[in-house]
C-alpha cells in the first residue's frame, strides 16, 4: 500500500519509527521495519522526508538519502542517542519547507 502511493516530493507522516539505528529501543516491529525501509529504498528520488512520533524525544537519521526524523516531543523533549534518552532539549519547533525540502529546527 505504501508503495503505490508514493509520487514526487512525497512526505511521510507515521506514528512508530522503524527499528533503525538510535531507535531500536522503541519501533515497528523487524517484519514492518522491512517493509517501511525496502520503501524507502525503492522510492527514495521522490521522499523529501519521513517524520515520526511516538518516542518522547527529538533524533534525526538518514536512510538511502532520505532523511527520518522523530519528533515525538515537539515543546519539551529528550534527545535521543545510545539507542535511549538522554539530556533535555529545548525544541520548540520544526518547519519544513515543502518547495525546497528543507528542515530547520527551532
Amino acid at each position: 500500500m505504501l508503495q503505490k502511493r508514493i509520487r514526487e516530493n512525497t512526505v511521510i507522516l507515521s506514528h512508530v519509527p522503524p527499528k533503525f539505528g538510535e531507535w531500536e529501543f522503541y519501533s515497528l516491529p523487524h517484519g514492518s521495519t522491512k517493509y517501511f525501509l525496502d520503501a524507502l529504498n525503492k522510492n527514495r528520488q521522490n521522499i523529501k522526508a519521513a517524520f515520526f512520533g511516538d518516542l518522547h524525544g527529538y533524533s534525526e537519521q538518514v536512510y538511502e538519502s532520505v532523511k527520518m526524523i522523530v519528533t515525538g516531543g515537539c515543546a519539551r523533549s529528550k534527545a535521543i542517542y545510545n539507542n535511549r534518552y538522554n539530556e533535555e532539549t529545548p525544541l520548540e519547533m520544526i518547519i519544513f519547507d515543502v518547495e525546497s525540502g528543507d528542515i530547520k529546527v527551532e
